[in-house]
């Protein structure tokens, strides 16, 4: 039987803790895991997403990452987090069955994750 390996990309090899815009700033330089509510474009390669608790700035080196994220719709990211709001995005997936409670839920969630991530095991 043969063997198969898989080639892993960069920010997948590395743990990706759930992040908020409240937390995003203590994990500047680290692969981080974003959801958010698209709120606009900003400029070609770039979005801004609301995370239920404040702004975030979705950066990548390529346009063809947000061209068929539209207003309004839901998203997960993972990327590297390079400023205080800014995340450098490695990929992106549209959801189909979020809602603001569900933003607001989830980053109660990451700011606890993160204060007790001793103690959770989840990351």
């Amino acid at each position: 039987m043969a063997n198969v390996e898989f080639e892993l990309a960069d920010h997948k090899q590395e743990m990706r803790p759930y992040v908020c815009s409240e937390n995003l700033p203590k994990h500047k330089g680290n692969a981080v895991t974003i959801m958010g509510k698209m709120k606009a474009r900003n400029g070609e390669n770039a979005i801004i997403i609301w995370d239920g608790t404040g702004d975030v700035n979705l950066t990548a080196n390529d346009e063809e990452f947000f061209m068929f994220v539209m207003e309004n719709s839901y998203v997960v990211a993972e990327g590297y987090a390079t400023a205080d709001n800014e995340v450098d995005i490695r990929e992106i997936t549209e959801l189909e069955d979020a809602n603001d409670d569900t933003l607001k839920l989830r980053a109660k969630t990451c700011l606890l994750m993160d204060k007790w991530s001793g103690a959770i095991y989840g990351q």
